[in-house]
């Protein structure tokens, strides 16, 4: 016989909240205290799901993020124990990179340009500058779309994009390198902040905490701020180290992690909790996207976010939004394919 009512509640718990309706349990499940689901943040519908006669009592937590979600077998005993699930978004990412011989008149002079993906094929690409003499190429897609890694495959792949210009440069350039692919599943999370204990001498770093889409290039930036947050916490002392740590470095990692799972919840096929504020803010990166086609501005600002170089709330600046209205009124009616491609090239000048 399980001690859950109707209503959730745990019979003679002593904490007010029943068990959340995201917390699926099986028959004669036990539980001492719905508190043991306080820091349960989980949106999935079904976050948490408990297998038949588990027993889980006071000292344990479930300490399980935005999209996260954890399942707990049969005949299970809690007792203490830390449950962390990972957040993760499957993304699929994939994309094919080749080093090509670089002419001074290539892309008039400029030294850049990136490709963000959007419909209506969500591929992406980005040419960059890596010396006098040589361009670096990546494209790929969402979902496992990966470029071929055959010549004239790679080309035509790259001719999909809504702008030529790399599809004219892997076209005609000499190659320099052999094909490389790279494959990225996931982004992913594990929420250590919220955590009430953690092993002494022992801290969780970079990757091992949070690990973004790749073509944001954000990761690197994100472990160096962890460094400089880890310093700071060191001189302090070691006394509660983890608990410190952890939580520092959790406000430096909201913010890449809002720009690359939002950005990657632009896509249909990739799953995850949409909000009012997500759809709302993919709604707008989209039409930004579409502007940016035709205004610098626009994808310098977009850049200068994605590389956490400026805050999101930026890309809301008055100025900001008058050119994205702008760009989508005139230019869409001037480019009747600009919805269709709204992907936004970002150039950098020499």
């Amino acid at each position: 016989m399980s001690n859950v009512r109707e209503d959730r509640h745990i019979e003679g718990d002593w904490w007010s909240e029943p068990i959340p309706n995201n917390v699926e349990f099986g028959e004669g499940f036990y539980c001492e205290t719905a508190q043991i689901f306080r820091k349960l943040r989980s949106k999935a519908s079904r976050a948490v799901v408990i297998g038949k006669h588990v027993s889980c009592y006071a000292g344990c937590s479930f300490a399980i993020g935005e999209y996260g979600h954890c399942t707990v077998g049969d005949f299970t005993l809690l007792n203490g124990a830390l449950i962390m699930a990972e957040e993760k978004i499957e993304i699929g990412i994939a994309y094919t990179t080749r080093v090509y011989r670089r002419r001074a008149s290539d892309l008039g002079g400029k030294l850049a340009m990136v490709i963000a993906g959007s419909g209506p094929n969500w591929r992406n690409g980005a040419i960059l500058f890596q010396s006098e003499d040589r361009w670096i190429v990546s494209i790929g897609g969402y979902c496992g779309d990966q470029a071929p890694d055959d010549p004239q495959m790679f080309a035509a792949y790259a001719g999909s994009l809504p702008m030529p210009q790399i599809r004219d440069i892997v076209t005609h350039a000499e190659p320099l390198s052999d094909f490389v692919s790279y494959r990225y599943p996931a982004n992913l999370r594990r929420r250590y902040e919220r955590l009430n204990r953690f092993p002494k001498n022992y801290l969780v770093f970079g990757d091992a905490i949070c690990s973004f889409n790749p073509v944001f290039a954000q990761g690197m930036t994100v472990t160096a701020q962890e460094a400089a947050l880890l310093q700071t916490c060191l001189r302090d002392g070691a006394a509660d180290l983890a608990r410190r740590f952890f939580r520092a470095a959790a406000t430096a990692i909201d913010t890449p992690w809002d720009i690359a799972v939002g950005n990657d919840l632009r896509h249909p096929q990739v799953q995850g909790p949409r909000p009012l504020k997500v759809r709302f803010i993919n709604w707008y990166i989209g039409k930004l996207h579409v502007a940016a086609r035709h205004d610098a501005l626009l994808g310098n600002a977009f850049v200068k976010v994605a590389n956490l170089e400026a805050p999101p709330t930026s890309l809301l600046h008055p100025v900001v939004v008058c050119r994205v209205i702008w760009g989508n009124l005139v230019r869409g009616a001037r480019d009747p394919d600009s919805a269709m491609h709204a992907s936004a090239p970002h150039s950098l000048k020499s």
